[in-house]
């Protein structure tokens, strides 16, 4: 379902038809795997895992799936490492922004600023979402650690974990 709703805010807010502005189908899959702890574009789909030791739930969400076929509005004209992968993770979360708070039609100071806030199971006692914008962090529990995300390019991450700090920074230049 949340595959017509990223179709239709591409068409409503930007007028393009569908993701490659050609009319790409965007096609899913919503248990990509048992223990796949991720979602991701590979250029053609998304896909998505889930349901995992108590932590996630399917991870299929409305942020979560727009988030996902944002990376296919540019097609990869970004190298995804360091901080070019971290503008193209950026892209796709103002994207999942923007549509969640046009689906709730929140004004920006009504919004929640979350991407992925249906993501985690109940198990988690300090989980809100993947990443939180407006109020981080997102999470901090001991089931998964507290979340990494940069806000300002002071604290900028520059190991070479996740491809670089591709989603550990991507909150500098969304926020």
């Amino acid at each position: 379902v949340h595959a017509g709703e990223a179709w239709q805010f591409y068409r409503d807010i930007f007028g393009r038809d569908s993701i490659d502005d050609g009319g790409l189908v965007i096609v899913g899959t919503g248990y990509y795997g048992q223990a796949f702890d991720n979602a991701f574009w590979d250029g053609d789909e998304f896909a998505a895992g889930g349901h995992h030791e108590g932590i996630f739930g399917y991870l299929t969400g409305r942020t979560i799936v727009v988030h996902e076929t944002g990376h296919g509005v540019n097609g990869g004209a970004l190298i995804y490492a360091g901080q070019s992968g971290a503008l193209e993770e950026s892209k796709a979360d103002v994207l999942a922004l923007m549509a969640d708070q046009r689906y709730h039609s929140h004004l920006p100071h009504e919004a929640t600023w979350l991407i992925g806030a249906e993501a985690f199971e109940d198990t988690l006692l300090q989980g809100r979402a993947i990443r939180a914008i407006k109020d981080p962090p997102a999470y901090d529990d001991p089931l998964i650690g507290r979340d990494p995300s940069r806000f300002h390019m002071r604290d900028l991450y520059q190991g070479y974990d996740d491809y670089g700090g591709v989603h550990i920074n991507s909150t500098i230049p969304t926020r």
